[in-house]
């Protein structure tokens, strides 16, 4: 069987159909023995309660190799019972999730790829946007709250594809779309914040429905935020909202920020110094900016200079000033480069279009999710 045809056999294949055919197989097995039906239990002789035990493991199973384990022993069930439908059936799930971790390696392959050079992003950005993410109302209604589905309803056709162009720097977003088991709670959240803000931004929705919106957009990303809290202990939190209540003392545009305001989804990091509001810019310790890429940085002319050589990328910026190079090109900083109690502060925004790191900046809240494309160390 060719490649392309097995494969897109396989994606046609969902877990939900997976445990449909169990549920209906139970429901065979429990079958009027009276009835003048054929008795299915002849082919099947799965249990009642065999089912109830194969679908237990396969929704409490932790991985793919899991799962896979359990088809393996419902083809060996198939085989001694002779249902060849089953068997069949089963032996294309495993495919599935065979096919699935391959490409789970390549994803994790390119990552790799691009962490290494950074050269391949603008290739790598080019060529996702060149196979956009098709989405539609009826693909993400299953994904959602009801309030966002209630304002993007009235989208139009057209605007969908504005919409999909935010979703583009979401990793693995086509693979998720097009299984929805793999869509975890923060990812729909974020598909929400991002797609909602889109609509925003781009006036894609009546004006009567942006105050809905905007609160759509709050509730998911509070959820978000409890989660990013949630990395800090208590002490841990306190000391970061007290250092930086201290830090916006430091100049007249200056302001405290909590930790949360800076979401860095789906990584284990944190930080270890506190945020800054500068000008309405966050900003962020250049120590804990390190966590996200493979860098060495040096400092000359009496520390006022600093050089941050990453994979590919050499960002040269002086304290006090806006203007930065990037691979001796000359570029513009939102805010000037800080150094607030021995610590250097680069904007989040700044760092994020620089290194390619997916964001998306929520202006009413003053927060911004780095939620792609993270190079760690």
């Amino acid at each position: 069987m060719p490649v392309k045809k097995k494969y897109m056999i396989m994606i046609s294949v969902t877990f939900s159909v997976f445990l449909v055919l169990l549920l209906s197989i139970r429901g065979f097995v429990t079958a009027d023995t009276n009835s003048n039906q054929v008795d299915v239990t002849q082919t099947t002789s799965l249990s009642s309660e065999e089912v109830d035990a194969i679908l237990n493991d396969i929704q409490s199973a932790e991985s793919n190799e899991d799962i896979m384990k359990m088809l393996d022993e419902l083809i060996n069930k198939a085989n001694l019972t002779g249902n060849s439908s089953l068997k069949q059936y089963a032996e294309y799930m495993k495919q599935y999730y065979e096919l699935k971790a391959e490409m789970d390696e390549v994803n994790a392959s390119i990552n790799a790829l691009l962490a290494n050079d950074s050269s391949l992003k603008e290739v790598d950005t080019q060529i996702k946007e060149a196979t956009n993410v098709d989405i539609s109302y009826n693909s993400v209604s299953g994904i959602l709250s009801e309030s966002a589905l209630a304002i993007l309803a009235g989208v139009s056709e057209d605007a969908w594809s504005t919409l999909s162009e935010s979703l583009v720097k979401v990793e693995n977003i086509q693979q998720k779309l097009a299984d929805t088991s793999l869509i975890s709670y923060e990812d729909g959240k974020l598909i929400e914040i991002l797609l909602l803000n889109c609509a925003v931004n781009n006036d894609l929705i009546d004006s009567s429905q942006v105050n809905a919106a905007q609160d759509a957009i709050s509730n998911a990303l509070t959820s978000l935020a409890i989660a990013e809290k949630s990395k800090y202990s208590a002490d841990e939190y306190s000391k970061l909202c007290s250092d930086s209540s201290r830090f916006g003392d430091y100049a007249n545009k200056a302001n405290s920020a909590v930790p949360e305001q800076v979401i860095m989804f789906n990584q284990p990091f944190k930080l270890n110094n506190a945020l800054i509001m500068y000008d309405n810019k966050l900003l962020m310790s250049i120590e804990d900016i390190l966590q996200f890429i493979n860098a060495n940085v040096q400092y000359t002319d009496d520390s006022a200079t600093i050089s941050i050589l990453s994979d590919n990328i050499l960002l040269e910026i002086t304290r006090g000033t806006n203007s930065a190079y990037v691979n001796d090109k000359s570029t513009n900083i939102d805010v000037p480069v800080l150094n607030i109690s021995g610590k250097n502060y680069l904007s989040v925004e700044f760092f994020a279009t620089t290194y390619g790191v997916g964001y998306e900046y929520i202006k009413p809240q003053n927060t911004i999710i780095l939620y792609s494309n993270l190079n760690q160390n």
